[in-house]
């Protein structure tokens, strides 16, 4: 789970998961600075000066938040979170116009960028919308000038449409400092989170294709100490990530109800029958027997 520095202790799956992802590692490989004396250069003392901390990991899922977390982007804008459902065509569109089935006006905005593409396959045009009007019960998309479909590329009714992001690979821009958390699971159900002050995203962004295998994107970051003025530097100082463990030990179980019998057990004598609640609470039962 990926946000920012302030949403550190409010990362949840559904909110801030990043989906499917494998193999998470953290790594250590401290660095050394080294004292050596005499002609073999035998270190005689040596000072950590640096945690060597990396994180990496498999994520499946090309969603566009992803995406812009990989390529270094602040991933955790909601400018991130758009409908991008797929609709429908109603006919063959003109060159800059598009009939869709239903009314999905408030799903597009003039500056927009929107894909056609044929059924399921590679053909897919890329344009930027002008306006979406009503058409009847439908919706009527206008796309900007040069952004109209080429002459030679055919959609037909039933093809389908819908709103993309553009995500911009290689702009200047500042480096989004964000928190990560992750959650495994032990074998007896204990939870081992790690968090993740301050990080930097080091690596991520892959687009392969292949028929072979599921692609997936090989994220990586760098954990980070945070400084005064940081969100939780009280709690954690210069710790670049925080393993809240536990020791796996269960909770004695509450004890069992139980009844006691009291009383003279003889013909007709009375009996006290004294019994526990699930909440706590007592109950006497008062009752004769023929014991």
């Amino acid at each position: 789970m990926l946000g920012p520095l302030s949403a550190l202790h409010q990362l949840n799956p559904d909110e801030h998961s990043l989906g499917l992802v494998k193999n998470f590692r953290l790594t250590a490989e401290p660095q050394y600075v080294s004292v050596t004396q005499g002609l073999n250069n035998n270190v005689v003392m040596s000072v950590n000066s640096s945690d060597g901390l990396s994180a990496s990991m498999e994520v499946y899922e090309y969603t566009t938040r992803n995406a812009a977390y990989a390529a270094g982007l602040d991933g955790s804008n909601s400018v991130w979170d758009i409908d991008s459902r797929i609709l429908t065509i109603r006919s063959a569109p003109a060159a800059n116009q598009v009939v869709l089935v239903g009314d999905w006006r408030p799903l597009f905005t003039a500056g927009d960028f929107a894909f056609l593409q044929q059924g399921t396959g590679d053909v897919v045009h890329i344009g930027k919308i002008l306006s979406a009007v009503a058409s009847g019960a439908d919706t009527l998309i206008t796309l900007a000038a040069g952004y109209e479909i080429p002459v030679s590329v055919v959609f037909k009714a039933g093809d389908r449409f819908g709103r993309v992001l553009p995500i911009k690979l290689g702009e200047d821009g500042p480096e989004p400092a964000l928190c990560a958390k992750a959650v495994g699971i032990l074998a007896d159900g204990m939870p081992f989170t790690i968090l993740f002050p301050k990080i930097k995203i080091s690596s991520g962004f892959s687009a392969s294709f292949s028929t072979e295998n599921f692609s997936n994107i090989p994220f990586g970051f760098k954990p980070q100490s945070c400084v005064p003025g940081d969100p939780f530097y009280d709690d954690y100082e210069l710790a670049s990530a925080v393993l809240m463990a536990g020791t796996g030990l269960m909770a004695p179980a509450a004890p069992p109800n139980y009844a006691v019998l009291t009383g003279r057990l003889a013909g007709g004598s009375a009996v006290l029958l004294r019994g526990k609640r699930e909440d706590g609470s007592h109950v006497n039962l008062l009752g004769k027997t023929s014991l």
